[in-house]
């Protein structure tokens, strides 16, 4: 324990004296790995494979639903990727596959695509950028859920 302390404090130090420390240098690479991740995750086409257990799950969603009658509602929320680099993600998603499913088990279903489809989608995002929505985006998505399934 204590050359794990002792290095972690060393790294702590490093990274207070270096503005290019050894940790600093990781959480750039792992900042890339994720967004290269998210990359392929929304590149790659869903296999059938996918597209049958995400079926099962739906499925089950519903059928828990309505042992305690109640309705399941599905809201589709775009990649920020969507917006911030249009030109590399037009068209190369996986939504339709998912609203053959929704439609299949007749589930209620909000698109916000629309909803997102704004030239300050940014602000919507901390720090503009990928990530979590900040306050104001999750405000204003609680409206429109509000709007769309308690009329």
């Amino acid at each position: 324990q204590y050359e794990v302390d002792y290095t972690l404090k060393q790294k702590i130090l490093n990274y207070q004296k270096n503005q290019t420390s050894e940790f600093e240098l990781f959480i750039r690479l792992t900042r890339v790995k994720n967004f290269l991740y998210t990359l392929y995750s929304i590149f790659r086409p869903y296999s059938e494979k996918d597209l049958n257990i995400y079926k099962k799950i739906v499925t089950k969603f519903k059928k828990t639903a309505s042992q305690y009658n109640s309705e399941l509602y599905l809201v589709y929320i775009p990649s920020f990727y969507r917006y911030s680099m249009p030109k590399i993600f037009k068209d190369k998603y996986n939504k339709e596959k998912i609203l053959q499913i929704i439609n299949s088990e007749n589930i209620k279903f909000l698109d916000l695509s629309d909803f997102f489809n704004v030239k300050n989608y940014k602000s919507l995002f901390p720090h503009g950028q990928f990530g979590h929505f900040n306050s104001k985006g999750y405000s204003l998505i609680t409206d429109e859920i509000i709007s769309n399934f308690l009329k």
